[in-house]
């Protein structure tokens, strides 16, 4: 049994499988994109959170401060 192939089909089969690299390059892409817009969510939920524990803690310092 002799396996000929032509350079047309050559070409095809290295195109499918750059098609096929492409898909899954595409879908680890969307992978990180949720994942970096969870970590930002996280990060304003952080940041919301140490904010208000900030302005409570000058808020108890200012009203020490009025006791004096």
């Amino acid at each position: 049994m002799t396996l000929t192939l032509t350079s047309e089909q050559l070409y095809i089969f290295i195109i499918v499988v750059l098609i096929g690299i492409q898909i899954y390059q595409q879908t680890l892409i969307r992978s990180l994109k949720k994942e970096t817009e969870d970590i930002w969510a996280q990060l304003g939920t952080l940041v919301g959170s140490l904010t208000s524990q900030i302005l409570g803690m000058q808020k108890d310092i200012n009203s020490k401060q009025d006791k004096k």
